[in-house]
Order: C-alpha cells, then sequence, then structure tokens
C-alpha cells in the first residue's frame, strides 16, 4: 500500500504481523497501518489487515496449556482507548431531529435546571422544576392523557403503576388504582414537590413524555425565573449530528468500524454510522461530491468497535487457511482455537473480535507448533 506525501510532512508507524502459512513457500504478512499526513489537507490511509474471505473451519483441538510455558500467556482486554485520526473534511451539519420530540406540559415559572444539561433525556432524568414541581422524563407503553386518582383504571393506571415501580415506590402490578398504588403515589408526589389535600391526585404534566430511545439536547432555552407557556418543547435546543461528511482527498478504507466512528471538532463530539469516505475504493478513486451547504473543517475520526473488541498483541493473531484468522486462546479445557474477525489495529496491537462471541481473556503470544494443532483449517 503506498502512503502519499504533502508538504513534505509525514508521519507514518506501521506494526506488521508476519506468519508462514502451512505448506505455502510465501508469507503473507497481517498489516496495522496508521499513517498521518498534514499539510493544507490531510490524507488518512487505515490499512485493515486482509480482507476476511471464504468459509474454512478451523479444528477446535485442544491440547493441556500446562505444556506452554506461563510467560508465552498474555493478557486480552478492551482497548482502553482507540486510535484517533486527524483528517481535514467536508461536514454538514443538521440537527438531531425536527423538533425536539419532548414536551413540557406545565406552565409556569422555571424553579429549578440541571446543573449540568443531560446529553439524552432518557426514562428517569431529571429535566426541570416548574412551580417547584421536579419534573422528569419517562417513556412507556401507554401515553398519560388524563388526571389519575383513586378507584380508577385503565391502560394508563397500569402504566402510572410501572412509573411508580420504576422509581422505587409502592405499586399495583394491575390496572386499577388501589390502596397499594395510592400508598405509592402519595410518597411520590410530595417527593417531587406536589402539595396536596385531600385525595391524591397524578397529572400528566408532572412527567415530560420521552420516546423509548430518549432525546438527545444540546441545551436548554429558558433560565431561572422565566416563564413557560404549556404545551412547548421551545425549552429545549437539540443537538446537531453529522448529516453526511466526505475526505477532502482520495482515501483507502478497506473496513468500516463495525459500530461506525466518533467524530470530534469543535469540542463536540458526533457519533457517524455512515461511511465518510463514501464510494472510495481504491487508488484511482475520485473524491465525493461535497454536499450541498458543507463546511472544511479539521475532525478526528475514532472507530467505535463493537463491546466484543479485544486489544491483542499483533504477534498472536494467526492465519489458519481460507483468509481466516484466530487466536489460541487459553481455557479451561486447554489451549484452543477461536476464529476472530481483524477489525484494524495501531503500532504495538491489533483489534479483533471473536466472530462467535467467546470471552477471551489470555491469548498466547508468538504460537509456534501450536498453530499447527490449533489452527488447521479444514
Amino acid at each position: 500500500m503506498s502512503l502519499q506525501e504533502t508538504d513534505n510532512h509525514q508521519i507514518s508507524g506501521t506494526a506488521n504481523l508476519n506468519e508462514k502459512r502451512r505448506g505455502a513457500d510465501k508469507a503473507k504478512n497481517l498489516n496495522a497501518v496508521v499513517s498521518f499526513t498534514w499539510a493544507v489537507a490531510l490524507l488518512i490511509t487505515l490499512g485493515a489487515p486482509l480482507a476476511l474471505v471464504g468459509l474454512g473451519l478451523f479444528k477446535a483441538q485442544s491440547i493441556d496449556d500446562q505444556s506452554i510455558q506461563g510467560d508465552r500467556w498474555v493478557p486480552a482486554a478492551k482497548p482502553a482507548s482507540w486510535p484517533t485520526y486527524n483528517v481535514e473534511a467536508k461536514v454538514k451539519l443538521a440537527d438531531a431531529q425536527t423538533a425536539v420530540k419532548a414536551v413540557v406540559g406545565m406552565s409556569g415559572t422555571v424553579t429549578g435546571l440541571p446543573p449540568v444539561t443531560p446529553e439524552q433525556l432518557v426514562s428517569g432524568t431529571y429535566v426541570m422544576s416548574i412551580n417547584g414541581i421536579d419534573l422528569t422524563a419517562y417513556s412507556g407503553s401507554t401515553p398519560f392523557f388524563r388526571p389519575l386518582s383513586m378507584g380508577m383504571k385503565g391502560a394508563d393506571v397500569q402504566e402510572f403503576n410501572r412509573l411508580l415501580g420504576s422509581r422505587g415506590y409502592a405499586a399495583d402490578t394491575s390496572d386499577r388504582w388501589g390502596s397499594i398504588t395510592d400508598a405509592g403515589a402519595r410518597q411520590y408526589l410530595k417527593d417531587i414537590g406536589v402539595q396536596q389535600e385531600g385525595n391524591t391526585e397524578f397529572q400528566p404534566s408532572y412527567i415530560v413524555w420521552v420516546p423509548e430511545e430518549g432525546v438527545d439536547l444540546s441545551g436548554y432555552q429558558v433560565a431561572l425565573g422565566q416563564m413557560v407557556a404549556a404545551p412547548t418543547a421551545d425549552v429545549f435546543t437539540p443537538r446537531e449530528t453529522i448529516e453526511s461528511i466526505s475526505l477532502d482527498q482520495q482515501s483507502e478504507l478497506l473496513r468500516m468500524a463495525k459500530a461506525g466512528w466518533k467524530i470530534q471538532y469543535n469540542e463536540k463530539s458526533y457519533d457517524y454510522s455512515g461511511n465518510p469516505t463514501q464510494i472510495f475504493k481504491g487508488q484511482d478513486a475520485k473524491a465525493v461530491p461535497v454536499p450541498s451547504g458543507a463546511e472544511t473543517i479539521r475532525v478526528e475520526f475514532s472507530p467505535n468497535f463493537g463491546a466484543g473488541t479485544i486489544s491483542v498483541p499483533p504477534s498472536s493473531v494467526l492465519e489458519g487457511g481460507a483468509g481466516k484468522h484466530c487466536l489460541i486462546s487459553r481455557s479451561p479445557s486447554g489451549a484452543v482455537a477461536v476464529v476472530v474477525d481483524v477489525l484494524g489495529g495501531e503500532v504495538g496491537r491489533t483489534f479483533v473480535e471473536p466472530l462467535k462471541g467467546e470471552s477471551i481473556s489470555e491469548v498466547l503470544a508468538n504460537p509456534g507448533t501450536e498453530k499447527e494443532l490449533l489452527c488447521k483449517s479444514d
């Protein structure tokens, strides 16, 4: 793979994984390449270690791991950090949603706001206080649409029982407001600042209904002491998200991070699941059209690998034939081969993910004859 030069200022780091294939005369390389070249525009090349092709299977033979010297076992753990790549790109931002899917249903004076703006409103999040009443977010299967009190029944009453239970208060499991529900509701309403005499009554405006996936925020548009008129979503400032992004120059991205990317710029962080290089497929690829309204900015790409991704020494990754790769993992039954997907890497470490979700705590560094026993391909 070639590295282009820009203004003679280039830093490159290359980690090569070499393993002799069984029965083959030539060695193949597993490369984890991280190169940085920047000037007017920075080109980034992420080299993923070989495309994983073929359907060859490994024989899951095991050997007594006591025969393997202890110092050859090294820990495998979730990476403490992901590599970050600086690049100039064309980026177009848009609001996370055209309208915030969270509505405050109470009118009055703002008497409280979170000390730190939550990045997302999810069920249980403190939203704000109006007229001394603490409003929290809630999501459920049945929205509240009427005042609820003793003796009432219905799907919304059953939902209220779920709300009480989720907040740690006494709650029934039925669709009726009985004595258990009444006791839990009385304490819940007292705790959020509702002053009531006589019968206990729950108003839908005491909560802020949000969708199950939550609502992304970047701030509030109201201040303490300000009056709000219900219903309104204008108290919230939606978080911007990246609508589209493309690198300014030719680039080659052989493998995307499975869970997308985290993009940092202007002291903000954005999750982006698209392909930042769009149609780039090789050395002769042309830059994609710049999105309308996009601006050129310097961003940092950081891959969001999956939860099962682990970091291992490059020397522990073996090529077992038919384009497959494996690690030799320590298990209660001995040392066994685990088929892995090689996601990428940087100098000194390679990122892999077990194809079947196996849990790996230790891997064999610099495998020798064990490869022949454990990483054979059918």
